[in-house]
């Protein structure tokens, strides 16, 4: 065999290899991009959920300590001091933990006051532009067993101690739902992630 013969044999061979490598490449980089995509996007709405949750677990703590004596069902009039105080605990919380870049220092709120609706003795805050939605539900009325509050504790029998429970709700903002259309796949992740806690009043 000829020097060119063996020339020409090793060129053809290093094209095959070349497209090969380009044709893997090509079916690797979506996946690597998944995975990638993937591991911030969750360790992002992990880290999100923690900060939920700590701010869920401090509005707990500031709405068992809190008197029960201005409370009443129905009002619908301003909330009572109480129940703004556990409002601005947990704002505060989330505003330390970056978790509301467009806050407004000292208002807890985000320009615009909050909507807030009443029902029996759970009060629902609506803060919008922070710059997602921020919802805070105030439940100082949370009996053991009482429906239709499921997460609320059952308590053992004839104990008839009263919780407040707090559940604290943002929207996060998925890259993964679009970057897993690359492989053919799809996803149904959550667009709010939500944390609650709760405490036995203390008075």
């Amino acid at each position: 065999m000829s020097i060119a013969n063996i020339i020409r044999r090793l060129i053809r061979v290093a094209k095959e290899s070349g497209g090969s490598q380009i044709a893997e490449f090509a079916v690797c980089v979506p996946l690597l991009t998944v995975f990638a995509v993937g591991i911030f996007d969750f360790s992002g709405a992990f880290n999100l959920k923690q900060k939920l949750a700590s701010a869920a677990q401090e509005g707990a703590l500031v709405a068992a300590s809190e008197p029960t004596t201005d409370l009443a069902y129905n009002q619908f009039l301003t909330p009572p001091a109480s129940i703004q105080a556990v409002q601005k605990a947990i704002f505060l919380v989330l505003e330390d933990q970056n978790v509301l870049p467009a806050a407004v220092l000292g208002t807890a709120s985000c320009g615009t006051g909050p909507t807030v609706t009443q029902t029996k003795l759970a009060w629902t805050y609506v803060v919008t532009g922070c710059p997602g939605t921020l919802t805070i539900i105030i439940d100082r009325g949370c009996t053991p067993g009482s429906l239709p509050l499921p997460n609320c504790p059952q308590g053992v029998a004839g104990e008839d101690v009263i919780y407040s429970h707090i559940t604290v709700s943002y929207p996060y903002t998925w890259s993964f739902n679009n970057v897993i259309q690359l492989v053919g796949g799809s996803s149904t992740l959550p667009l709010t992630l939500s944390a609650d806690a709760y405490a036995a009043n203390q008075s």
